[in-house]
């Protein structure tokens, strides 16, 4: 019974040990954290609040702030990243200004608590006032002294500043950012320069931008320079000026021109040049000769307007050609059923489903319109570079096969068609269609004229509105093709020059 007694004290110690041994197991796997969460806040200082338009919404550096009660420490900072935060930015909207609400929950020992914050979206957030410093501002102007402007240096004209929030607008007597703040890049054309130490004409974009690490977003401004180089001279330096009378213009496409500056530097145009003005040459006239004043308008990059002109001279050998044409002329035409007609065309005039030209009371033909049809250079009849047009074809009220009038043809080789007509009256919305049902024909504009699918007919009275289309891909088996009207159109004249072969 003593030993018992003696082994007593020592079982206990044994069972406390134990005891304590299972209760660290046990806190092992629980949160004795009794606190409750009762609501959350924001540290916003180090995140975005205000988005450009077009800007992704991101939440970086957010801190969620966790209340609680009953404990010693009432307050959790967590980061916006941590597990337990949940961010809805559904209701953002980077495509329209506006305030955006954004929800934010945090779930802590089974309880969650949601808060809002809101953030902006705004058209130039990012954008800096960038402007020269005085007496930097001037173009450089070319010479044959310097033929190149040097911008290497351009970082240390230039001053930039954030513009006022709320006006937009610099004030212009705070300090500038430190230029150690900033990039600057210089463009032309879209196209970043590397090396700006040889510079010819233009207008110079000087870009500068401001990365800001806290809200990941770069602001950025610019303002234009110009290196100017005024235009001395221009001269033919190459393209023939000796041409084959023909139906197309051949001359001039081959010319070429050399343009001379002021610094010296040249450089070669030609007619697709937007600056370049040719004047159209009648390739089929029946004179020998003639000149033409061919002028250059570049303007300065400054916007003002500089022009030089030079004459050129050319000549004109073999025959006059007499183009293969198909000619529907109203004041032509008499009677009933009258068709125009060439080896490689025919025109069917149709009304209401009947073919022919009435030139009755129903007046389908009018007798009291008339216009001087200027036809297409290289163009003549009988001659002539004109023709005058005694009589309209009045096309009345929408083209149907029950009650319209339409010109309906069949081509069997490629072609050009000239349109010279009006409305009949002032009301807008007066068209004309040139269609067919064979998807292989390519139908393309002509310089000058207007196209002839789906335009106003502007022109009422005596004057008329010129439409054109060149038809390729025609197959020599022929393809059927109509012109059509929405509303009561005059049509004076309808002219098809088929291609040299």
């Amino acid at each position: 019974m003593k030993k018992f007694k003696r082994l007593l004290p020592l079982l206990m110690a044994i069972v406390a040990v134990f005891a304590f041994g299972f209760s660290l197991v046990g806190c092992s796997s629980c949160n004795d954290d009794n606190r409750r969460l009762v609501s959350i806040d924001f540290d916003t200082s180090d995140t975005q609040l205000e988005f450009n338009v077009g800007q992704l919404f991101n939440s970086e550096g957010l801190i969620v702030i966790a209340n609680f009660e009953d404990a010693k420490t009432k307050q959790d900072r967590i980061s916006a990243d941590d597990k337990n935060v949940k961010i809805d930015s559904s209701a953002y909207n980077k495509d329209a200004e506006g305030t955006y609400s954004i929800s934010v929950s945090y779930t802590y020992n089974g309880v969650t608590q949601s808060a809002n914050y809101d953030v902006t979206v705004k058209y130039q957030i990012g954008g800096l006032d960038v402007r020269f410093k005085s007496g930097y501002g001037e173009p450089i102007t070319l010479s044959a002294d310097k033929k190149t402007a040097d911008l290497s240096s351009v970082a240390s004209w230039i001053e930039v500043r954030h513009p006022d929030a709320s006006t937009g607008v610099a004030d212009l007597n705070s300090t500038p950012i430190s230029a150690n703040e900033y990039t600057v890049k210089v463009y032309k054309e879209q196209t970043e320069l590397t090396d700006l130490s040889s510079l010819k004409r233009g207008a110079y974009q000087i870009w500068v931008s401001k990365y800001d690490a806290k809200r990941k977003f770069t602001y950025e401004g610019f303002i234009l320079y110009y290196v100017v180089d005024e235009v001395q001279s221009i001269a033919l330096s190459g393209g023939n000026t000796v041409q084959e009378r023909s139906l197309k213009d051949k001359i001039t496409p081959t010319w070429q021109f050399t343009v001379t500056y002021k610094s010296g530097d040249t450089a070669v145009v030609n007619k697709s040049n937007r600056y370049l003005s040719i004047p159209m040459i009648n390739t089929n006239a029946d004179r020998n000769a003639g000149s033409v004043t061919v002028s250059y308008n570049e303007p300065l990059p400054t916007g003002e307007a500089q022009q030089v002109t030079v004459e050129v001279g050319y000549r004109l050998t073999g025959a006059q050609v007499v183009p293969e044409m198909a000619v529907f002329n109203p004041g032509l035409l008499t009677g009933v059923d009258v068709t125009v007609e060439t080896e490689f065309m025919n025109f069917d005039i149709i009304k209401g489903g009947i073919t022919g030209i009435s030139t009755n009371a129903s007046g389908n033909v009018i007798t009291n319109r008339e216009a001087d049809i200027t036809l297409p250079t290289g163009i003549v009849i009988d001659g002539k570079s004109s023709v005058h047009v005694a009589h309209a074809w009045q096309s009345g009220g929408a083209s149907s096969e029950t009650d319209g009038r339409f010109i309906r043809f069949t081509a069997k080789r490629n072609f050009d068609i000239y349109i010279y007509a009006n409305a009949n009256g002032s009301n807008p919305g007066r068209q004309m269609s040139l269609t067919t049902l064979d998807d292989y024909v390519v139908m393309s504009s002509i310089d000058g004229y207007k196209a002839i699918d789906n335009v106003d007919v502007e022109l009422s009275g005596s004057n008329y509105s010129r439409h054109a289309q060149s038809v390729t891909e025609v197959s020599p088996v022929g393809v059927d093709f109509s012109i059509s009207f929405n509303q009561s159109i005059n049509v004076f004249m309808v002219l098809v020059i088929f291609e040299e072969e």
